[in-house]
């Protein structure tokens, strides 16, 4: 059985059927029979979302990735859509193609799909590109650079005269589509940025509980003294990433660039991040290398271990297993980011919901902060982490519209991020609330929900209702969103990865690697 650890998932009992209505009265995107086609082909995520279970229900379960590669994001599986079997994306795919009685041709790609240099070669080897990429923030396309070749789709008429595209939407996330002045890119879920920690680490800090109104610079220098904090003191590690698919440590700036700024660009394309805010950034990271890591137990076990503070060995122990040893020795964690990965997909709520329970269970008071932009402590920025994007040869540029509002009113399980759709969203705040949840040990099996093992039924346990006052903070954020960015991952991941190695062996200081950035970017 092809398992990915202990990596753990929170399922809302009342999500686990998987029905996700359509809220009709949204979305009254109609097509003519002329813009009516027979058929369109999408590219969607296929892993972690997709896979196969064995046919046999009285067996094992057995689980068949596809495809086991994809070249660079573009060679896919099309038609094969087994979406009763855990791929909600297809499922909302499949779903669309029921009502309209258009078909929908699916391709299944890699989450690190990328660079975008490859749908480039397509073009100029005159083969067909999609109709639609429907991707999230883990997907390493540079969009900016994919609208300056003129591939992608310009929503932007169709935006400006669907009426039903109003206030019930989160317009500030919509915008945060736009490259230049035009939608090129609708979203479909986000996510905010900001750190769970306890009401014991702050204490043992001397740091009062952040609020909600401290400013982008207290929050550094509070990372910072929870870094410096553990230097005498190996029973606690000052602060953790919510490990994505990066190197260690490469995720943490990408929550606190995407934390500073709602956008990276102004609508005239003009760089908005400044170099100083990346030099700090990086003086950070310099002392969160220092950081010194108490002993779990097991740790050593990990075949990527190599001593006690291995970088490297922790983040990966730290992704495959949630142990009460590992979640004592945390200080602060980070959340959210625009590149790269999170802890339960890319959604606070579960995210907040777990560790409620976890620390509440060892007698401790969690606390859930945003991380407000560099301009106003009362603004929070948000991360697309699932769009919908069309491309400019698409013959059906009406359909690929239709398809896109579709998804932006679709009913995702709540893990997968908050719905762009305020309804939708605000009915998963009032039911996190209300709702016990069943905490599943494993990734699979907490998404089929059904399809478990014996030994996996026996390390499920059900959490608590969220409770209100942390969704009150949540609530705050949302009603205070000064803007929303699409991932980025040449600055997020390439760049940022390639400087931060040179900064940590002392090769570069940290304002010349903020400099270097800048200037690529401008050069960009």
């Amino acid at each position: 059985m092809k398992k990915i650890g202990m990596v753990i998932f929170i399922v809302s009992l009342c999500l686990l059927c998987i029905s996700c209505n359509i809220i009709e009265e949204n979305s009254q995107v109609t097509l003519s029979e002329e813009e009516k086609p027979e058929k369109l082909v999408v590219y969607t995520s296929g892993i972690s979302h997709g896979f196969k279970l064995s046919d046999d229900p009285e067996t094992e379960v057995d689980f068949e990735m596809y495809p086991s590669k994809a070249m660079i994001g573009i060679h896919g599986i099309g038609g094969e859509l087994d979406c009763a079997n855990g791929n909600i994306f297809a499922q909302a795919l499949e779903d669309f193609s029921k009502e309209t009685g258009i078909e929908i041709e699916v391709h299944f790609l890699e989450e690190y799909v990328g660079p975008s240099d490859c749908l480039q070669e397509l073009v100029d080897q005159g083969k067909p590109l999609p109709d639609m990429l429907f991707v999230g923030k883990f997907s390493r396309y540079d969009y900016v650079r994919m609208a300056e070749q003129e591939l992608l789709l310009d929503f932007t008429d169709m935006v400006e005269q669907d009426e039903a595209l109003g206030d019930q939407y989160y317009q500030e996330v919509i915008r945060g589509g736009k490259i230049g002045e035009k939608q090129f890119i609708l979203p479909v879920l986000f996510n905010l940025n900001a750190i769970i920690t306890t009401d014991s680490f702050l204490a043992q800090l001397g740091m009062p509980d952040p609020g909600v109104n401290y400013s982008y610079e207290d929050y550094l220098h509070l990372f910072e003294e929870s870094c410096l904090a553990v230097l005498g003191n190996v029973n606690k590690e000052g602060l953790y990433e919510a490990a994505g698919n990066m190197v260690s440590g490469g995720y943490f700036p990408s929550v606190l660039i995407a934390a500073a700024y709602p956008s990276y660009w102004s609508s005239a394309q003009e760089l908005l991040i400044e170099e100083e805010t990346l030099a700090s950034i990086f003086r950070l990271m310099s002392e969160y290398y220092k950081q010194e890591f108490a002993a779990i137990p097991d740790w050593e076990s990990n075949e990527l271990y190599e001593n006690g503070s291995d970088m490297r060995a922790k983040t990966n122990s730290m992704k495959s297993e949630y142990t009460d040893a590992v979640l004592n020795n945390m200080g602060i964690l980070l959340v959210g980011g625009r590149s790269g990965g999170g802890n339960f997909y890319n959604n606070l709520l579960t995210d907040a919901t777990y560790f409620q329970s976890r620390y509440q269970a060892n007698g401790e008071s969690m606390i859930l902060r945003g991380i407000p932009t560099k301009e106003d402590s009362n603004s929070y920025s948000a991360n697309i982490t699932q769009m919908a994007i069309g491309f400019q040869r698409t013959q059906y540029p009406e359909a690929v519209y239709a398809l896109a509002r579709y998804l932006m009113d679709y009913e995702y399980p709540m893990y997968y991020g908050f719905s762009v759709n305020r309804e939708i969203t605000q009915n998963q705040l009032e039911a996190i609330q209300n709702t016990y949840y069943t905490l599943y040990p494993d990734t699979w099996s907490s998404i089929t929900a059904g399809f478990t093992t014996q030994e996996v039924e026996s390390q499920t346990e059900e959490l608590e209702p969220l409770h209100a006052e942390t969704v009150s903070v949540i609530e705050n954020m949302l009603g205070h969103i000064a803007g929303a960015g699409i991932p980025y991952s040449p600055l997020e991941y390439t760049m940022f990865k390639s400087m931060l190695g040179g900064v940590h062996n002392q090769e570069y200081t940290p304002e010349e690697a903020a400099r270097w950035i800048i200037e690529q970017l401008k050069e960009h």
